[in-house]
């Protein structure tokens, strides 16, 4: 529901009523409201004027597989998203897929209980803290022997992405750390199964980020 909320005020041009967002989503008033509520939590701003409705004025950090999947097509990525708040691990997820013979799906998490690192080091997170993520890419998409350089091409691209965005420099600090103003805020492995898949996986630090202003 607060998705729905959310897509019908930001593909408004004005303000919103609440009667006309409860009509259109055959809720109450009551529960438009505590929808905006949850968004307000979520970092999402709005004006909101009495007898004229709710206005969006800043993006929040709503973090959904609508929401990723919307981006993945508007930049023309042809993965399948899989999305959960919670799991043991991005990369045991994606391999699962892996032994069913699925290809080409990104699994994305809020939250990771038990994920491994390089060395076998555990990475745990807090929701809303860091974005975890496994990239799931068939044999006949990157050549097996080729498998071992994926982190440090996805390194370059996400340190290129962020310079483009933000004007900041990144560095990758080897093996493939994405360090900002003496910061890591990402980190990725890589898994082979069997030598016919790889998996890709990502740590976003983006609690880090926030509160060091790295933003």
């Amino acid at each position: 529901m607060k998705e729905k909320v959310l897509e019908l005020l930001e593909n408004a041009t004005g303000y919103l009523s609440g009667q006309y967002i409860s009509e259109m989503l055959n809720v109450s008033r009551t529960a438009v409201w505590k929808n905006i509520v949850a968004l307000r939590e979520d970092g999402y701003e709005f004006d909101a004027v009495n007898k004229r409705g709710y206005r969006l004025t800043k993006r929040g950090d709503l973090f959904s597989e609508k929401r990723i999947a919307h981006w993945l097509e508007v930049y023309g990525a042809n993965y399948r998203i899989h999305f959960k708040e919670t799991v043991n691990s991005t990369n045991a997820w994606a391999k699962a897929f892996a032994e069913n013979g699925d290809e080409n799906i990104l699994c994305v998490a809020d939250e990771q209980s038990g994920g491994r690192g390089r060395r076998g080091r555990t990475w745990a997170s807090k929701k809303g803290q860091d974005i975890f993520m496994s990239l799931l890419i068939k044999e006949k998409a990157l050549k097996t022997e080729n498998a071992s350089m994926l982190t440090l091409v996805a390194a370059l691209a996400v340190a290129t992405g962020i310079k483009e965005l933000t004007g900041l420099e990144p560095f990758i600090k080897w093996p493939n750390d994405i360090v900002i103003q003496g910061k890591a805020l990402w980190d990725f492995d890589g898994d082979e199964y069997r030598c016919r898949w790889s998996s890709l996986l990502c740590m976003w630090n983006w609690h880090q980020c926030q509160w060091q202003g790295i933003s």
